[in-house]
């Protein structure tokens, strides 16, 4: 009897967390952020350093009350992304289990704990493959907006439980590993655990490799010289960063990063990433403020945290003249992102975009791919796995729905397709 136990992401976008549960044995799938909420608790904190119990009250991490801890056997992370790892520094301590995954997300790991001044309890393995006393766990290479993302196969007696939350399939990804799809096809898969964000959408989601010719393109068919360039991506997207530096270097402008998350993924990754001998990465706000006020902007092109406008954000802070950055007519902003949809993002992007528009700047929006499946995608997946049990993740009731339409396109029946929230447990026979 195996048991799927759906403690968070299963009511909104983020604070992902699944528990798998066969015969006596608990296997942890993610712990992450709900990150507006989480941003929330650190405003409001004094020390901007909230603990796991104020998080839990502000709805910041998942609950996992409903799990019997004694029986995890490991916590595994499927990715380097906040809303995935990120409740691991606050959560793990009450567990007595190994945190394995890939090498990247071990580092980012580290930096986050770190950086809150925690003390991890339990060890941080890297490794691809290992035995618990009921199960193989395997991690199957994916592509998605940041390195080493994996998919999650629980082998059992009774069938695989894959478990793929965040991923698309890039047959030619500008950086990292390609998707193991043979591996997938063969698996005698029972329950499939899937991504949903954006089935919805009747469309294959781009390769990176399209990202990559956008910004290519546009550095090389608009006259940027003697105008402020600002880019701002997702600080885990290291394939989008590699692509800046090149830009940055074809135009011979020097990169700045600027923020705190971008520094702490560039570090995590200094082993993978080609970087320039002339990079700088400033970190804190006061280094931020004096830096700004030092460069002559028409030298460099400025990575900056701040695309989904967070109000705390550098991007922010130079849009509404917080920082010693003055952004004149015809300078340059390139937003190499989408929103992320939910409501706070989308009300806090209005308002950055329309300061920008204040400050007659050219902005340069989407100019982006995805790194999750869209509906095509996930029609495909579901026929290359082949799985008995569809779960839909990473999304609410609305999200799922797109998801479970899919799946009965393709003659699943509503017994063996599971739409679920926060907190429940479904067992699957």
């Amino acid at each position: 009897m195996i048991k799927i136990h759906t403690l968070g992401g299963y009511d909104e976008i983020g604070k992902n967390m699944t528990a798998v549960e066969i015969d006596n044995e608990i296997i942890v799938l993610d712990m992450g952020l709900y990150l507006d909420n989480y941003i929330k608790a650190q405003d409001n904190d004094p020390f901007n350093n909230p603990t796991a119990e104020e998080l839990r009250i502000a709805k910041a991490i998942p609950d996992d009350s409903s799990i019997n801890k004694s029986k995890v056997v490991a916590i595994i992370p499927s990715h380097a992304h906040l809303d995935h790892l990120g409740a691991i520094p606050y959560l793990e301590k009450n567990y007595n289990a190994d945190i394995v995954c890939t090498p990247f997300t071990k580092a980012l790991l580290k930096i986050i704990a770190k950086d809150k001044h925690i003390d991890l309890k339990n060890k941080i393995k890297a490794k691809m493959k290992f035995k618990t006393k009921h199960t193989t766990i395997e991690f199957i290479p994916i592509t998605h907006s940041t390195l080493q993302t994996i998919i999650v196969a629980i082998h059992t007696s009774e069938g695989t439980i894959l478990y793929a939350n965040d991923f698309k399939v890039d047959m030619t990804p500008t950086f990292g590993e390609k998707p193991d799809l043979n591996r997938l096809k063969n698996l005698k898969t029972l329950a499939l655990i899937c991504d949903c964000i954006y089935a919805k959408e009747d469309e294959h989601t781009p390769s990176e490799s399209e990202a990559k010719d956008k910004l290519e393109t546009l550095f090389k068919t608009h006259n940027f010289d003697k105008k402020a360039i600002i880019i701002s991506t997702f600080s885990s997207h290291l394939a989008r960063l590699q692509t800046i530096i090149k830009c940055a270097k074809q135009i011979n402008r020097k990169i700045i990063f600027l923020g705190r998350s971008l520094a702490k993924y560039i570090e995590a990754a200094e082993n993978i990433l080609d970087l320039p001998e002339d990079i700088e990465i400033v970190k804190y706000k006061k280094e931020i403020k004096r830096r700004l006020k030092e460069i002559n902007k028409a030298e460099y092109v400025i990575v900056a945290t701040g695309h989904q406008g967070e109000p705390n954000a550098v991007l922010s802070r130079i849009a509404n003249n917080q920082l010693s950055f003055e952004l004149e007519k015809d300078d340059v902003i390139i937003f190499s992102s989408s929103v992320i949809p939910v409501e706070e993002n989308e009300k806090n992007s209005e308002i950055l975009i329309n300061q920008l528009k204040d400050k007659q700047v050219k902005i340069f929006k989407d100019v982006h791919v995805s790194g999750h499946a869209a509906g095509k995608d996930l029609k495909e997946f579901i026929k290359l796995t082949n799985p008995k049990h569809i779960f839909p993740a990473h999304g609410p009731y609305e999200n799922q729905q797109h998801l479970i339409k899919i799946a009965k396109g393709l003659d699943y029946s509503d017994e063996f397709l599971h739409c679920c929230h926060d907190g429940e447990t479904t067992t699957i026979n």
